[in-house]
């Protein structure tokens, strides 16, 4: 609910300076299915299932003259506590995916129907804060940032003049991020509590997200 409550929110304060700079601004739902190997425990730890369902919202500028869009959406936004049998865990999770992409000019042979290719790019902040119970246990927290970019596919539908539906496959290909652990050890001192360390991992088949969107212009 935060999620979609956010995204409106954006879309009601940038759909008229988009409009006045020549793009059309568009509305979007997504239905993603996600047919991946799992995320790492630090991002989805609740969520151990190679195959996932969710629904995002994101918001879309197009613009005819260059045959070009922009499209920002909000692929997780998380704030809770959790409690555990031993701990008590913290989290916060904001994901926002920014595409750019154009419209192919190839002629389908279907009144209404285009043929789209992206070029996106996932951004995630996770932290996690985690507080025993016990009293030999010690209070440790996770943090991660990562981008993750990949290609997105796309073949949009036109309905009526309001109205189209968006199918398209995400296939990441290039994860960049950074991970840190601190854990507040009496018996260490400053960086010596801080396990910290930078990755790149090359994904291509191993993360694919299945998407289909519902667009209403603005």
């Amino acid at each position: 609910m935060k999620t979609l409550i956010l995204n409106f929110a954006l879309v009601l304060i940038t759909s008229t300076f988009a409009t006045a700079q020549g793009y059309q601004a568009s509305a979007k739902l997504y239905t993603n299915l996600l047919l991946s190997e799992p995320l790492p425990e630090l991002f989805d730890y609740e969520d151990n299932s190679s195959v996932r369902f969710k629904v995002t919202p994101a918001f879309h500028l197009y613009s005819e003259e260059k045959w070009k869009y922009h499209e920002l959406e909000f692929s997780n936004l998380r704030f809770k506590n959790h409690e555990r049998q031993l701990e008590d865990v913290q989290e916060i999770l904001v994901g926002l995916r920014y595409e750019y992409g154009w419209v192919m000019d190839i002629n389908t042979g279907v009144d209404g129907l285009q043929l789209i290719l992206g070029v996106s790019s996932r951004f995630f902040y996770h932290r996690q804060a985690f507080s025993p119970n016990i009293s030999n246990e010690l209070e440790e927290s996770k943090t991660a940032i990562k981008a993750i970019v990949g290609l997105v596919p796309r073949v949009n539908y036109q309905i009526n003049n309001q109205f189209s539906l968006d199918f398209n496959v995400s296939i990441s290909s290039l994860s960049i991020g950074s991970e840190r652990k601190y854990f507040n050890n009496p018996f260490l001192t400053g960086q010596s509590r801080v396990q910290s360390n930078f990755n790149t991992d090359f994904l291509f088949i191993n993360d694919v997200t299945i998407r289909l969107g519902i667009v209403y212009q603005l």
